[in-house]
């Protein structure tokens, strides 16, 4: 087939109660018209029994009846059925193969038989990837992807010695926007789109994303006569313009209640390794100050943990501005000292560590959120009062090590997302496999993670009597009333859940009703710029 100028990949791994929102979204791509020199791909596999697994090429036939690409359908009020763009090919089976098998067909499919110069791949389903490893879970087979297996996969758009073709790998999912998962997939891509936080499927416009980048190519293949048309797809200034359109929309969910968060960052391999000397070096300040018993650094990480923006029950936390409410605490004690006459080696470790969190934070992103140089984090928007100290790639941070490698025998469905009967490695045996720890050596964020767990743990209490019932009570307790912890949750089908707990933060609140009357305090509302353009009149 002749090489076109972009394919554009959507992979909906909607094997759960995602499948019925998904139609909607899969009828928007298609509502979005063509254009003649971009393929645009959809697997789809639904949840109901006898439904089978399905791969679209959208509107091909219109495509090959009309002359002249149609992006939009105007007037035209016809709702097109997605039958018509199923592609059958001899000894195709989607439905029997496991979650990563199912993704590499379809990679495979499109760059054999949907040959392009560029390529978008859109990934939309269950995340929080880091801890877990069960990216993109199906419930028929059992199985899910790791992130060493994403990585393998997005290499194949990489031809061997050359650069990438993946201009954008999009992950429509919630808690991906980590620097693990974009440490390890560096150089696989141009741009990672994701978010930290949590994510609908509908809370990114299909159709307006597709229409925005059909239009950008159309404006270079098939420009008007007498324009000055560009010589190439700025794919650049294109991807930024689907981050706005992405956040736009997700500014309406604030109707709803939920506040949103989207990220833009560099997928680039020296960028991302320009991260590994700043942070080895604030790693290794950082756990010699928490085994030292006359240090404050202990003090101050968890102070500085306690503050910084965390997301889904407190197992992720923001690097950025980890690293910024550290350097503010280091710089407040080392003030406070130098004003009661003090000086010496206390001051210098406070100063060395603020000065550590700065050099962290300049590879990560600029202060006013807009890179302009070698930042990896290219555009961070928010809205609403959750996610307000956001800045675009998270960490894996829990208070303490997860409960389930402390037990004998972790159980779960997705046995390292294969489905195959082997021992389960524990979450943080999993995370020391990652690039983003293997890489760094004696100080990477795993060593930190365990030395700060054994650091940071009380001990237990003394003096207490323990006569022969209490062997008794405590095979009572282990016997099954222990629930999992949240690191091996699997993130909500359609949004948050319905919990009320209360927050570990303690953000700023304001009275937006009536500041005279007492007891009507709500958490503070915050929004970006970049989001604030949503409401702009223009």
């Amino acid at each position: 087939m002749e090489e076109q100028e972009l394919t554009m990949m959507f992979y909906f791994a909607s094997d759960n109660p995602l499948a019925p929102l998904v139609v909607s979204e899969i009828k928007a791509i298609k509502d979005a018209g063509f254009q003649k020199n971009t393929n645009v791909l959809v697997y789809f596999d639904p949840m109901e029994i006898g439904a089978p697994t399905q791969l679209c090429d959208v509107n091909r036939e219109r495509k090959r009846s009309k002359t002249k690409s149609i992006i939009g359908d105007g007037a035209d009020p016809f709702v097109r059925n997605m039958k018509e763009d199923l592609v059958t090919e001899p000894g195709m089976d989607l439905s029997s193969l496991n979650a990563a098998q199912s993704l590499e067909n379809f990679i495979d499919f499109a760059l054999k038989e949907r040959p392009a110069r560029n390529y978008m791949l859109f990934l939309v389903g269950h995340g929080m990837l880091v801890g877990n490893d069960t990216f993109l879970p199906d419930d028929d087979t059992q199985s899910a992807i790791t992130l060493e297996q994403l990585h393998r996969l997005c290499k194949k758009f990489t031809p061997q010695g050359g650069k990438t073709q993946l201009r954008l790998l999009a992950l429509h999912s919630c808690s991906m926007s980590s620097i693990e998962l974009a440490y390890q997939l560096r150089g696989t891509a141009d741009f990672l789109m994701a978010t930290q936080a949590t994510v609908f499927v509908n809370g990114w416009p299909y159709r307006q994303l597709l229409k925005k980048t059909l239009n950008q190519v159309n404006e270079v293949k098939e420009p008007d006569r007498g324009s000055s048309a560009p010589t190439e797809v700025h794919y650049d200034d294109l991807i930024r313009k689907l981050h706005f359109l992405c956040m736009h929309n997700f500014t309406d969910f604030l109707n709803a209640g939920y506040s949103c968060e989207l990220s833009l960052c560099r997928l680039d391999k020296d960028r991302l390794e320009n991260l590994k000397d700043p942070l080895q070096k604030l790693v290794a300040a950082l756990k010699t100050g928490l085994t030292q018993p006359t240090s404050a650094i202990k003090d101050l990480v968890l102070l500085a943990h306690w503050d910084a923006q965390s997301f889904f029950s407190e197992n992720y936390t923001d690097l950025w501005d980890f690293c910024h409410c550290l350097m503010e605490r280091c710089k407040a004690r080392s003030k406070d000292l130098t004003s009661m006459g003090g000086s010496g080696p206390m001051i210098d470790e406070l100063s060395k560590i603020s000065g550590l969190c700065a050099g962290v934070k300049k590879v990560l992103a600029p202060d006013n959120r807009r890179a302009q140089g070698d930042e990896i984090i290219i555009l961070e928007d928010n809205a609403g009062s959750e996610f307000q100290f956001a800045r675009g790639l998270s960490v894996y941070f829990p208070w303490c090590e997860p409960l389930e490698d402390q037990r004998p025998t972790p159980k779960s469905p997705f046995e390292l997302g294969q489905g195959e009967k082997k021992k389960k490695k524990t979450i943080m045996q999993i995370y020391g496999d990652y690039e983003f720890n293997t890489q760094f050596g004696t100080d990477s964020w795993f060593t930190f993670l365990r030395d700060y767990f054994e650091n940071t743990k009380r001990a237990a209490p003394n003096g207490r009597q323990r006569g022969p019932q209490f062997g008794a009570a405590k095979d009572a307790f282990f016997a099954g009333v222990l629930k999992r912890t949240p690191e091996l949750k699997r993130t909500p089908e359609e949004g948050p859940s319905d919990c009320t707990c209360p927050s570990i933060k303690n953000y700023p609140n304001t009275n937006y009703i009536d500041p005279t009357v007492p007891g009507l305090n709500f958490v503070q509302f915050e929004i970006t710029d970049g989001a604030l353009d949503a409401f702009s009149p223009e």
